[in-house]
């Protein structure tokens, strides 16, 4: 791992192709990605302490990860398949 984020191996891209590969299922998991990031923005717009607000934007930052999670997980794959 680099900076403590932990990189996909090529089983666990496996597990959640299909999950990514089904339009419907990944259009849902999107739309809940969309919901979460305006709801932690909305946070943002709140006087708090500068260790809440850090936690908020770290949230923020791995929703936002999680929407690329269909790219990463066919680049694996297919680095995983050029190693064979």
């Amino acid at each position: 791992t680099s900076r403590g984020t932990a990189t996909m191996t090529p089983e666990i891209a496996r597990d959640i192709l299909p999950l990514v590969n089904d339009g419907c299922h990944h259009d849902t998991l999107m739309r809940y990605l969309d919901y979460r990031i305006n709801g932690l923005r909305s946070k943002l717009e709140i006087p708090g302490d500068h260790n809440a607000l850090l936690s908020v934007q770290g949230q923020i930052k791995e929703l936002r990860k999680m929407k690329s999670i269909q790219a990463e997980a066919r680049g694996v794959l297919e680095n995983d398949r050029r190693d064979v």
